[in-house]
């Protein structure tokens, strides 16, 4: 018998939602709006060091919007939405930048406040994580 797996996206038996929130989806993001969770496994899987694969796929897990600070989602969320914006419109390539870094700048700000809760959300659910505060270290 198989057992379901609804938390960890990049471990056997993954049912969990497709797009959402997940801790660890990019190796110094510990926190990030998804919009398909399989895409990224599948560029980690196509594009990083075969000795990283493993651990960035163990790291990764699903969190619910309401486990994190209201803050959190709302940078999150502000953030892959202007990412999204820099590959749909035909608006000047520095003027799409300026709209993400901005985003990104709130993100670092809204992370810096919550970085002790999110951290411990991370550990609730990957105990054997190798976050440092600043990026995952890989085994």
């Amino acid at each position: 018998m198989t057992v379901s797996n609804k938390r960890y996206p990049g471990r056997p038996n993954y049912t969990g939602p497709k797009s959402g929130f997940f801790l660890l989806p990019f190796h110094a993001d510990l926190v990030m709006w998804m919009p398909d969770i399989f895409a990224r496994l599948e560029t980690i899987d196509k594009t990083k060091p075969t000795n990283e694969i493993a651990w960035r796929r163990h790291c990764m897990a699903y969190v619910r919007s309401n486990e994190l600070p209201l803050e959190v989602t709302a940078a999150c969320v502000a953030v892959e939405k202007a990412n999204a914006a820099r590959w749909r419109t035909n608006a000047p390539y520095g003027e799409l930048n300026a709209a993400y870094s901005k985003a990104r700048s709130l993100w670092w700000k809204v992370f810096s406040i919550h970085k002790k809760q999110l951290t411990a959300l991370l550990t609730k659910y990957v105990p054997d994580h190798t976050w440092n505060g600043k990026e995952l270290v890989f085994k």
